[in-house]
C-alpha cells in the first residue's frame, strides 16, 4: 500500500480509538512549599548577573550582562550634574512655583477651616 493510499483510508475511516501512544502521565502535584524551596535553591546556587521574574505569561529566569566599568571622579560628577539639569529642565518646575502652590493649597484649607462651624464636642459642652 502506497502512502497517498494509507491516508486516503485514513480519511475515510479513522482511528477512533485511544491507542495509548500518547498517554498524558499524571505525578501527583507538588506542595507550593517545595516548589519555592527548588526555586530558592536554584537562586542561592545561580552564577552572578542571575535573576529570576514573574510576566504576565509566566515565571522565568533571565541572566544579565555583567555591568561595564562606570565613570568615577570629575567625569562623574559632569554627568550626575548633566542629568539633573536635563531631569529638571523636562520634568521639574522652579521651586519659588511650587512654593506659591503649597501656600496658596494652605491657605485655602486655612480658610475652609474657619468658616465650618465648631461642633459642640469642639466648644467643651
Amino acid at each position: 500500500m502506497q502512502r497517498r493510499e494509507f491516508i486516503t483510508l485514513l480519511a475515510d475511516d479513522p482511528i477512533l480509538v485511544d491507542t495509548g501512544q500518547y498517554r498524558e502521565v499524571r505525578d501527583k502535584p507538588r506542595p507550593y512549599a517545595d516548589v519555592q524551596k527548588e526555586i530558592a535553591n536554584k537562586l542561592a546556587n545561580a552564577p552572578n548577573y542571575t535573576a529570576r521574574i514573574k510576566t504576565l505569561s509566566g515565571q522565568t529566569t533571565i541572566t544579565t550582562l555583567p555591568q561595564e566599568a562606570g565613570l568615577t571622579g570629575e567625569a562623574l560628577a559632569t554627568r550626575r550634574g548633566a542629568v539633573q539639569k536635563q531631569t529638571r529642565a523636562a520634568h521639574c518646575r522652579p521651586r519659588e512655583m511650587v512654593e506659591e502652590e503649597i501656600a496658596a493649597r494652605q491657605a485655602a484649607l486655612m480658610e475652609e477651616e474657619e468658616v465650618q462651624p465648631k461642633s459642640r464636642r469642639q466648644m467643651g459642652d
